[in-house]
């Protein structure tokens, strides 16, 4: 497949794979799961709202029925109707990067309360670089909890100041990652293990 483009090579294989397997199945409408609802979010924060309240950000949106989202609440909100962010994202809030000011406000509560989690990359996971994807899919941009707070550092890896969070630049060999919440001092490590492909 090297050297094919996706309209030349993966779609027509997919357009016969669609055609012969309806040849004997005709399409029809996806049954919904039993315990799948229907719910209305804030698109800003992901959390559940009445849909009969007048919120430009509400969206429509299903859930299971027994992990459906906390509802959103008033104290949530500024007197402009804006969602409050605590302190831990006034490094991003602050930034060039944040285009989203009309729908945050800062508010100046941090939550240190709130133990350091990474959310990703997950511990011992695998990154193939590809030569064929721009840029070689050396960069890794880590994800925590507490953006533009947690502090990453590798003795294999270099790791670039970057936000909310920084970018890691991937080379192949197993590495630790150390990412540690300056508040506390409390650190987390994950082994990656990274492959040329």
């Amino acid at each position: 497949m090297k050297g094919i483009s996706g309209i030349a090579g993966a779609g027509p294989i997919f357009q016969r794979a669609m055609l012969r397997l309806h040849r004997a199945h005709p399409p029809a409408a996806f049954i919904r799961p039993d315990g799948v609802v229907d719910i209305a979010i804030d698109s800003r924060n992901g959390k559940t709202l009445n849909p009969g309240f007048k919120n430009p950000y509400l969206k429509k949106d299903i859930a299971l029925a027994d992990n459906i989202p906390p509802p959103a609440l008033i104290a949530e909100s500024d007197a402009d109707a804006k969602v409050v962010l605590d302190s831990t994202y006034a490094t991003w809030f602050n930034s060039p990067h944040n285009h989203r000011r009309g729908e945050f406000s800062l508010g100046h509560k941090s939550s240190p309360d709130e133990a350091l989690r990474v959310i990703s990359p997950v511990d011992q996971t695998t990154f193939l670089l590809d030569p064929e994807i721009p840029g070689g899919s050396t960069k890794l941009r880590p994800v925590t909890n507490i953006p533009s707070l947690a502090r990453w550092t590798s003795e294999t890896l270099r790791i670039e100041p970057a936000l909310p969070e920084p970018i890691i630049h991937l080379v192949p060999g197993t590495h630790l990652l150390k990412a540690t919440d300056p508040r506390t001092g409390i650190s987390r490590e994950l082994t990656i293990y990274v492959k040329p492909l």
